[in-house]
């Protein structure tokens, strides 16, 4: 069995305001679905299916146990937090625990969506009965926590925005569960707009940063499957300059990997890394304005990373 995740659309700030709409925070992780058959548990990476975070996560599984249902496929996302606080950082779901320990987290599986219960497929349900089954399913358990489902958007998404958490999810609350698909039934309203890029390239560094880079080039792929590109993001750590440094050296190629560049090369890399920037917004071409680093994205494909154009201002700014 392979499951497909359903993707949420883009919102306006606007949208957190219906009160008809049900809504959820929207937490930094990787998107998982947790599979229980009897005792056996998978974490099931849900961008490719490859990947079966359950070893990793022995503490999850021994909590996914305890689920008082033999079969239960839940949609989830494995957040990594803070010990002690409700800050969520992002951490690939492949960190092994000497990696958790030295960063100071603590992963936890944050459960949105319910599609299988028992023998029953409750994808044709409406929302609203799914979220209320899965608050029935999930017993009260330290690293397993159902999302809480709120009305009052504006207030939920300012507390958001003092948490410095990405923003909310909008969810229309008739709309069944539909794989494989961005669906207008849920839109995501951000704080502060997001994206992931394929790094090709990097440019010359200036000062201190001549021996390293400057900024790592970022493109997209359009309809016809070709690479554009989208900008070039800095905002790394000095330690992160020199990893993110050694992994493009890998990747050198002598060849132009995107179309319409708009800045100097360095070095081309081969598009194979996907990292997520945040951005303020994007021109009508597509290319994002001050885009910053955040975190590197194992977990996706770079054939996924699809140039998008006119996505809204962030919530907030």
């Amino acid at each position: 069995m392979v499951l497909k995740p359903m993707l949420a659309k883009d919102g306006k700030c606007s949208d957190a305001k219906d009160e008809s709409k049900i809504k959820q925070i929207k937490f930094d992780g990787t998107r998982t679905f947790l599979l229980k058959d009897d005792n056996k548990i998978r974490l099931m990476g849900a961008r490719n299916w490859k990947n079966d975070y359950a070893k990793n996560h022995p503490d999850l599984v021994a909590e996914a146990k305890k689920i008082p249902a033999e079969h239960a496929v839940l949609d989830c996302e494995l957040t990594y937090f803070k010990k002690g606080t409700q800050k969520d950082v992002f951490l690939t779901a492949l960190a092994t625990k000497k990696t958790m320990e030295k960063e100071g987290v603590e992963p936890k599986l944050m459960c949105f969506d319910i599609l299988e219960l028992g023998k029953a497929n409750v994808q044709k349900l409406p929302f609203k009965e799914r979220d209320k089954l899965l608050e029935h399913t999930i017993p009260k358990l330290d690293l397993i926590k159902k999302v809480e489902s709120r009305t009052d958007g504006e207030k939920l998404l300012d507390e958001t925005r003092r948490n410095e958490q990405e923003g909310i999810v909008v969810k229309d609350p008739d709309c069944r569960y539909i794989q494989d698909t961005r669906s207008k039934c849920m839109l995501k309203v951000k704080n502060w707009l997001s994206d992931e890029a394929v790094v090709v390239g990097y440019t010359q560094g200036l000062g201190a940063k001549k021996p390293t880079f400057g900024a790592v080039v970022l493109a997209q792929y359009d309809k016809d499957k070709q690479l554009q590109y989208v900008g070039k993001a800095a905002g790394f750590t000095v330690q992160g300059t020199k990893e993110m440094l050694e992994k493009m050296k890998k990747l050198k190629t002598d060849c132009p990997t995107a179309e319409n560049v708009r800045t100097d090369v360095k070095q081309w890399v081969k598009p194979k890394m996907v990292v997520e920037v945040k951005y303020l917004q994007r021109t009508p071409h597509g290319i994002l304005r001050h885009p910053d680093f955040m975190i590197e994205r194992p977990d996706k494909k770079p054939s996924e990373v699809v140039l998008q154009k006119g996505q809204p201002k962030p919530c907030g700014l």
